[in-house]
């Protein structure tokens, strides 16, 4: 599989030392959803901040931010070719560029959107996640 490089926060991770998110970088969250405390640059308040499930957002400004609850995910621009179990996958955010490769003629990986659709893959095979 070759997706964007990507490290994810929860409360146990940074819910006690910030995370610094430059302006213009978007956060993603899974099926759970989350909160965050935050402040901007020049800010002395912190603020709260609650993201819907499968959902992202772009911060505009340089921004601090502790995960209260649920998971965030952050994404590189660089990619990297990992071999992975399907199940490490669950709730990961599959970003466009995306490339799976399913080697076994007996393998298969089911997707589900947030709308409640969902895909199947089947293998052998190799598919490249593209943005319409």
């Amino acid at each position: 599989m070759t997706l964007n490089t990507y490290q994810y926060a929860t409360p146990e991770t940074n819910g006690t030392t910030p995370i610094i998110i430059a302006e213009g970088r978007t956060v993603y969250t899974d099926a759970g959803g989350a909160v965050i405390s935050y402040m901007h640059d020049g800010d002395s308040t912190e603020q709260t901040l609650s993201f819907d499930r499968n959902t992202n957002y772009e911060f505009l400004a340089n921004t601090k931010i502790w995960v209260k609850s649920g998971k965030l995910y952050l994404f590189k621009d660089s990619q990297e070719q990992k071999t992975l179990d399907a199940n490490d996958l669950f709730g990961v955010p599959i970003l466009p560029k995306t490339k799976i490769e399913l080697a076994e003629s007996n393998s298969f990986v089911s997707f589900s959107y947030y709308d409640g659709s969902s895909m199947r893959l089947d293998g052998p095979g190799t598919y490249e996640y593209y943005p319409l």
